[in-house]
């Protein structure tokens, strides 16, 4: 396993999630007031110049969630969404074993057919997104309005963490990605549906 510069053999399971559960703080109170905590660690840059932070992102996100919402997360960047302190009657969905990139985005569709009257969100990198994102299409031709929350970074990052941190072969192009709805049914307006 690679952290940083550093490599590291023969580690198990068991003991990198006891190291990171030594290593984070207890949290207590969270609630809708880590919107302003988030917003205050960004900066509040009116401008757009803020840097988000994975901690600020993960803050808003949980003062985002409402009782009652299905949260279906992909893989790698977006699994600390497993991190969240969720509200009553949500349901949270994604894969227990890793080797089905992209699987969240035909999953979020299934969840949508499921249960169209619940709020749906999806946390997605651009590269999983990109195996599966034609499933959008369908989505939009049932009239489903999913959150979609797509971290850009720029290709395969947690293939990048085991193999070919470097590699070309684990980037992707990077796309228009608030233009799809468009593309995939062009009677819809920008924005619409996501």
């Amino acid at each position: 396993m690679d952290v940083g510069d550093d490599n590291y053999q023969a580690v198990t399971l068991t003991e990198v999630l006891r190291g990171v559960a030594d290593a984070v703080p207890q949290v207590t109170n969270r609630g809708t007031r880590h919107v302003a905590a988030a917003a205050a660690a960004a900066g509040n840059h009116a401008d757009g110049s803020a840097k988000l932070t994975k901690a600020s992102y993960w803050q808003a996100i949980q003062g985002y969630i409402r009782s009652g919402d299905v949260l279906v997360a992909e893989d790698g960047t977006s699994y600390a969404s497993l991190g969240l302190q969720l509200p009553p009657d949500c349901t949270f969905v994604a894969q227990v074993i890793w080797g089905s990139i992209g699987y969240s985005v035909g999953s979020l569709r299934g969840t949508l057919t499921a249960a169209p009257d619940r709020r749906h969100l999806l946390f997605v990198g651009d590269g999983s997104f990109q195996l599966t994102a034609q499933e959008v299409s369908t989505m939009l031709r049932h009239d489903y309005k999913p959150v979609i929350f797509l971290i850009n970074n720029g290709g395969y990052t947690i293939e990048r963490c085991w193999l070919g941190k470097t590699a070309r072969y684990n980037d992707v192009a990077n796309w228009a990605y608030a233009d799809l709805p468009k593309v995939f049914r062009p009677d819809t307006r920008r924005g619409r549906s996501w």
